[in-house]
């Protein structure tokens, strides 16, 4: 094989690998993130430390509560009375559960009674992402945001609109049902969602202080609906 030949091929093989690299570099977008600034950013633009917890990770996760899809960010910890539907409380940073600010949406979402939000209610199956923010952020959203704040993102309607439905059973007589039609139609998205849960559970009583023998069972009946307009962007160079 000539010198020449050979140079040929080589050239066109760096060339190849450097359009593939281009290619992930132009498709390859960041996570933008709202919570931690009150403006839209990268995560890595953000001062504070952020994690956002996708849709497609919440689904993976087969997750049945908010606080299970929150137990693996670093610096939180949460603290439960029970099992599914019992009293939970977010902590970040060490401080306590009435300085961590939860939004829905941008509204607040914590309790007048405590100052706490009742994440055990909310059903993962209508979360979009959510955006969680460690550290001070009083300056912005006020004293109860002295740990951070855990902002969640309702889910909108895109694309052609499309019914679902999602059943489960499992042991101690577990079921769900939830059922979900939305999309858009004439410049205008909507969701609705609805799910029925209900489980047996089991005791939760302390074992060092004699069980009562009485399953701590939990039903959630949950309903969700929104209605936006489609925002389109226009550049003009």
């Amino acid at each position: 094989m000539s010198y020449k030949l050979q140079a040929a091929i080589g050239v066109a093989i760096a060339g190849f690998v450097n359009t593939s690299v281009a290619a992930d570099d132009v498709y390859r977008l960041d996570d933008v993130v709202v919570t931690a600034s009150r403006t839209a950013q990268t995560v890595d633009q953000a001062l504070a430390p952020v994690t956002v917890i996708t849709r497609e990770e919440i689904e993976r996760s087969q997750a049945s509560s908010v606080t299970e899809l929150l137990q693996r960010t670093p610096g939180l910890q949460i603290a439960t009375n029970g099992g599914l539907g019992s009293k939970a409380g977010v902590m970040l940073r060490g401080t306590r559960t009435a300085q961590t600010l939860v939004l829905i949406d941008g509204h607040r979402f914590n309790s007048p009674n405590g100052n706490e939000a009742p994440l055990e209610y909310i059903d993962p199956d209508q979360i979009e992402r959510i955006e969680i923010v460690r550290g001070p952020r009083s300056s912005l959203y006020g004293a109860d945001a002295v740990g951070g704040v855990i902002q969640i993102f309702t889910r909108k309607g895109k694309g052609k609109p499309l019914f679902q439905v999602k059943a489960g059973a499992g042991s101690r007589g577990t079921s769900e049902l939830g059922l979900k039609y939305g999309g858009e139609v004439d410049g205008t998205r909507f969701d609705i969602s609805g799910k029925f849960f209900e489980t047996a559970g089991y005791d939760h009583t302390d074992s060092t202080l004699g069980r009562d023998g009485d399953d701590d069972g939990y039903r959630n009946k949950s309903i969700a609906a929104s209605v936006s307009p489609v925002i389109q962007h226009l550049y003009q160079e």
